[in-house]
Parts: structure tokens; C-alpha cells; sequence
């Protein structure tokens, strides 16, 4: 239950965020807050992450919905296991951030992306972000590691068997 109410939580929070931003700044306007180092803008992506397939609208929808689906029937299998507490938690991260990013795309055309930071190099002061972009990296970190720890849990188990039972 409590990773519907993360994928809910993540979904419903940007979805707000998103809204706020589209009524009250205007395209190009900038709030800067923390000495200048976090920037509030309101940007419409028509591409995915960093722009990416900005000139092809149909085929970013579609592997929205495709990629979207993918990790929306792992999490369901994975709900269903005991355990796995990082790739639940990171399933469901990426769920409710990639489902919050990919109706708004298939709704607008576009992903509302609202905050930036004041980094070297300047020309990554233009990326913009929001709290779903926030979700779907934080969740992949949580997915990887989760699936190093499987891989070196396994590897250990193997090499602890071999030696236990004597078998090279």
C-alpha cells in the first residue's frame, strides 16, 4: 500500500506544482530564490528529457506510453513478492514521475518543467526540471541498486555454495 500512496503521492504533488506554475508565472519569467542559486521559470518541454524527440511529437507519446507501461507491469510483479524493498520503492518513483510527465504529454503536447539550478557550466542553467523529473531519477537510482545488490547477492551465493559443498 504504501508504494500506491508514493506513486499517488508523486503524481498528485507535481500535478499541483505544474498547475500553480501554469497560472500564475508566465514563459520566460524567472524567480530567483536562495541567492540566486534555485531558479523558478515555467517551461513547456515538447521533448522528452533534455529536449530529446522535441521534433517528433507522435513517436515521444508513444514511447511515453510504451516505456510508461513497461515499468507499470514490473511494479505490479513486484508488488506481488516479498521483499525488494529498493525496486519497489524505486518502481514506484519512476511510476508516479513517468505517469505525471507522460498524461501531461499526451494532454498538452508538452511537460511543464519549473525549477533550474545556478551551476557550472552556465549552459546547464538551462535545464529545467520538476518534481516528477526529481522522482524518475531518484527511483532509477533506488531500481539500480537494487539490481546490483541482486547480482552480487547472487554472485555470493554461488561462490558460498561452490566452497561450502567443495564443487570448483
Amino acid at each position: 500500500m504504501r508504494y500506491l500512496l508514493i506513486l499517488l503521492g508523486i503524481f498528485g504533488a507535481d500535478r499541483e506544482l505544474k498547475e500553480y506554475t501554469n497560472n500564475r508565472r508566465l514563459q520566460g519569467e524567472e524567480k530567483q530564490l536562495f541567492g540566486g542559486k534555485v531558479i523558478l521559470r515555467n517551461y513547456h518541454n515538447p521533448g522528452a528529457a533534455f529536449g530529446f524527440l522535441k521534433d517528433y511529437p507522435k513517436l515521444n507519446k508513444g514511447l511515453s506510453v510504451f516505456v510508461l507501461s513497461g515499468v507499470l507491469w514490473d511494479l505490479l510483479r513486484t508488488l506481488l513478492k516479498e521483499g525488494h524493498t529498493l525496486r519497489k520503492l524505486g518502481l514506484s518513483l519512476i511510476a508516479g514521475g513517468g505517469a505525471n510527465n507522460c498524461l501531461e504529454r499526451l494532454e498538452t503536447g508538452y511537460v511543464t518543467d519549473y525549477v533550474s539550478f545556478d551551476v557550472k557550466p552556465k549552459r546547464m542553467r538551462k535545464v529545467v526540471f520538476n518534481l516528477s523529473d526529481f522522482a524518475v531519477f531518484s527511483g532509477l537510482f533506488f531500481y539500480l541498486l537494487s539490481s546490483a545488490g541482486s547480482l552480487c547477492g547472487d554472485f555470493l551465493k554461488r561462490r558460498f555454495v561452490r566452497k561450502k559443498t567443495g564443487k570448483e
